[in-house]
């Protein structure tokens, strides 16, 4: 190990070591992640289809290139107790026999076809030996798992017992026999009574026994289960093993924080984020938001890095077909603002790419020393500013008072809307959202003549993206309803496969509005990118209406369906160059307490080069559209 490494490692520890000192009164879980966990995952990568040999060669590539500057754990996601778990991507084979695999008390164990070290003397013992394989590079393990209890265990109740209550009846452990979870219908919810308790302590005390270090459950967080939180959580702090807790997806509901700080150590702030600037660019107002409520061993989650290569699928003969994925789709500046937000806000950092495909540009965003430093104790972390793409983020380094500073342009706009002055923006809307659609309601600001109604693609392509705008209405001063009909439209636009907006139907005209088998009467169907741009009535004061995928995009076979719904007072559409050109972002440095007499110099984190010495005042830095510069600032007091 080189001499600089191993000063960096010492000084990690070290520093970790005094974090563990000051957390000594807090819950204990928090003291098991007392800087944002970071490691690799395999969705990312791999989605459902990762095997054993694929997990091991990236904890290897971890253990020798990475693990000296903190990167510990190697999580397998999610269905690894099936032998044949996918179609292909991130489609799950849910109906031509998975073959999910469990034990007699109806818990899953890892597929021995994918997993082969699971089996010992013809006995499945579960990620025993996987687990002690990594433990032993230094390295830490963890899994993905999904709420509640399999369904399997109905195929035949008295095949499985409930550990430590074999005598009692499943049907005093679930809450009823239709899976609750819209996009994999693996799992039951589990009833929140003393059977479901037990349930969660038997699967918590296997994994224990496993050598788990780290779970990520799914389908916990939105909506968000209060009730089996708090069992994960209990079932954890009793197994006798510390086990970082993160729940998932996103978006965790804002009011919940008080519940996470006192259950979990990392939730979701974001639906799946992948390769696309959109995604990127949405996370800086999630950030933003969550930087006010930080607490140290509890972090919101921005999601997994897209980056490197992904989206790879290994094949299984009969089901899925081999994929040999793709390099990340964003460039470098994005790459570069995208870690450097998340580092800036604390998220946990967890690679998705195959690491043994890394190039040198890869490698460096992840052993950056500097960087690596204000990710994990970086205190103060908040936004500055936010005008116009233009965002300014900073924190502080307890040690020595030097502060870090990000200037971030993302640009005006997303190519074809301004985006960011929306009076309305929904996340990511895809087939994993609950419903498959968003409820919106928006208050018009005093004046407002005309509404515009849109449709994005998320930007991730036109394929599949069907979207209706159900039920949509003006609501009146009186506090009446006027529904919105063809005859308000004033203008329309689209830019789409179909090229049409189609009235009480869906976009195809084949039949009307669809949403999960659910048919609609009245609304607006159109696929992305498209806009309906409306005359407000005289005393209208809000927008009420529900913006959904329709059936006959998200329901095609392997359909990638995925949009983003707004809701403007104007015209948003701007033409195709509006974001080519730089701008130069600013910040007043006084306003960090600089005295007008001191010399401060600027350091680039990511060059790793000076930038400049100057007395404080006014910085300014031009930057191309997504893009940043990260700076480390020292005064010479």
């Amino acid at each position: 190990m080189k001499t600089t490494k191993l000063i960096f490692f010492v000084m990690m520890t070290v520093v970790s070591l005094a974090v563990n000192a000051r957390t000594e009164d807090v819950q204990t879980f928090r003291t098991w992640a007392p800087t944002p966990p970071k490691g690799w995952n395999s969705w990312d990568c791999y989605y459902s289809s990762v095997n054993e040999e694929l997990v091991l060669q990236n904890a290897k590539y971890m253990k020798e290139h990475l693990l000296e500057y903190g990167w510990e754990y190697v999580v397998i996601d999610i269905r690894w107790y099936a032998n044949h778990p996918s179609l292909g991507g991130g489609w799950y084979n849910q109906t031509n026999n998975p073959d999910c695999q469990l034990d007699e008390y109806g818990r899953y164990v890892p597929s021995p076809i994918r997993f082969p070290s699971a089996v010992k003397n013809g006995k499945n013992e579960g990620f025993k030996a996987l687990a002690d394989s990594i433990h032993n590079m230094g390295l830490k393990f963890g899994i993905h798992i999904m709420r509640g209890v399999p369904k399997y265990i109905l195929n035949d109740s008295t095949r499985y017992k409930l550990k430590g209550a074999e005598d009692t009846s499943w049907s005093y452990v679930y809450k009823k026999k239709d899976p609750e979870c819209t996009w994999l219908k693996d799992n039951l919810t589990v009833s929140n009574n003393s059977y479901g308790q037990l349930y969660y302590n038997s699967i918590i005390e296997l994994y224990a026994s496993w050598g788990v270090d780290f779970i990520k459950v799914d389908d916990m967080s939105r909506p968000y289960y209060n009730g089996e939180i708090e069992m994960l959580r209990r079932a954890i702090d009793r197994c006798g093993r510390p086990i970082v807790l993160s729940l998932s997806p996103g978006k965790t509901a804002y009011d919940q924080i008080d519940h996470l700080h006192q259950h979990a150590n990392q939730w979701r702030m974001m639906d799946d984020l992948w390769d696309r600037w959109d995604d990127v660019k949405a996370v800086f107002r999630e950030a933003d938001y969550w930087s006010n409520y930080h607490l140290q061993g509890c972090y919101a989650d921005c999601d997994m890095l897209p980056l490197g290569q992904i989206s790879m699928t290994v094949k299984d003969e009969g089901y899925a077909n081999a994929d040999a994925g793709r390099k990340t789709r964003l460039t470098k500046n994005e790459q570069y603002t995208l870690m450097t937000l998340w580092g800036i806000c604390h998220s946990p950092l967890f690679f998705g790419g195959e690491l043994t495909n890394n190039d040198a540009f890869t490698d460096s965003l992840l052993t950056n020393k500097d960087y690596l430093r204000m990710h994990a104790f970086g205190e103060n972390a908040r936004q500055v500013s936010n005008e116009g793409g233009k965002i300014v983020w900073t924190s502080e380094d307890p040690d020595n008072g030097d502060r870090w500073l990000a200037l971030f342009y993302t640009e005006p706009g997303n190519g074809w809307i301004l985006d960011q002055q929306a009076l309305y923006a929904s996340e990511t809307v895809a087939y994993t959202t609950d419903g498959h659609k968003v409820d919106v309601e928006v208050e018009l600001p005093e004046g407002t003549t005309e509404l515009a109604l849109i449709v994005d693609d998320a930007g991730d392509g036109l394929n599949y993206d069907h979207a209706d705008w159900i039920a949509p209405k003006f609501i009146m001063k009186d506090g009446s309803e006027m529904p919105i009909t063809g005859k308000d439209i004033k203008y329309s636009y689209t830019k789409s496969y179909y090229n049409i907006i189609n009235e009480n139907k869906n976009v195809t005209g084949s039949d009307k509005m669809s949403v999960v088998g659910k048919k609609y009467d009245n609304g607006f169907s159109m696929d992305a990118n498209a806009m309906i741009l409306l005359n407000v009535p005289t005393g209208a004061v809000g927008f009420k209406g529900i913006g959904a995928l329709d059936d006959t995009g998200v329901c095609q076979p392997n359909s990638t369906a995925s949009v983003k719904f707004y809701v403007f007072n104007f015209d948003p559409r701007t033409v195709a160059n509006t974001a080519v050109c730089g701008e130069s972002v600013s910040c007043d440095l006084t306003q960090f307490g600089y005295d007008a007499d001191d010399t401060i110099t600027l350091y680039d984190v990511w060059s790793g080069e000076h930038y400049k010495t100057m007395h404080p005042g006014n910085l300014n830095v031009f930057l191309y559209p997504h893009s940043v510069r990260l700076f480390r600032i020292t005064s010479a007091k």
